[in-house]
């Protein structure tokens, strides 16, 4: 939400004066106009992008193995560095990373920076419908991650396991 200082100005003429169908549609035009511009500009201002969960752009992420093993074991564990999912996936960095930030982008991830580490999460802002299929792939198909968790599980140098307690 906007702060309350955040003002949008609205000094457009009154359309009933011209009693035209045409000053209307030029006023709602320039209202449209108006809010885009401000919500481009916020969004520059705070950093903020809004996640649009296109149904689509879901599905067609997720429909790549390696990026639905991804979601599936960071479901499982909560989070992961991209050096546990470099090991447990079998994978190269590069392309671990270029799949994370394909659902980075789709607004189905969250990375986190600590130290050395880059962690990742399931956003908290990810429809109930994503999370829905989510879980219910991962029950009824664990086989398709069993290596990857056998992998994790064998990790004797896991980030988690080295920090002090």
């Amino acid at each position: 939400m906007c702060a309350p200082a955040q003002q949008i100005a609205w000094d457009f003429p009154d359309p009933v004066l011209s009693g035209r169908h045409a000053t209307f549609a030029l006023t709602l035009k320039q209202l449209k106009d108006r809010l885009n511009l401000f919500t481009l500009v916020h969004q520059k201002a705070t950093g903020l992008k809004t996640t649009e969960y296109n149904p689509v752009t879901i599905i067609r992420t997720l429909g790549d193995e390696l990026r639905l093993a991804i979601m599936m074991l960071v479901r499982d564990q909560k989070r992961l560095c991209v050096y546990e999912l470099t090991t447990a996936l079998n994978s190269s960095q590069p392309k671990v990373s270029r799949h994370l930030a394909t659902l980075r982008e789709a607004g189905l991830l969250e990375m986190e920076r600590q130290a050395q580490w880059t962690y990742c999460k399931l956003s908290p802002d990810m429809p109930q419908w994503v999370m829905n299929a989510l879980e219910h792939t991962s029950a009824s198909s664990r086989s398709m991650i069993e290596r990857e968790l056998e992998r994790l599980g064998a990790m004797t140098d896991r980030p988690e396991q080295l920090a002090p307690a």
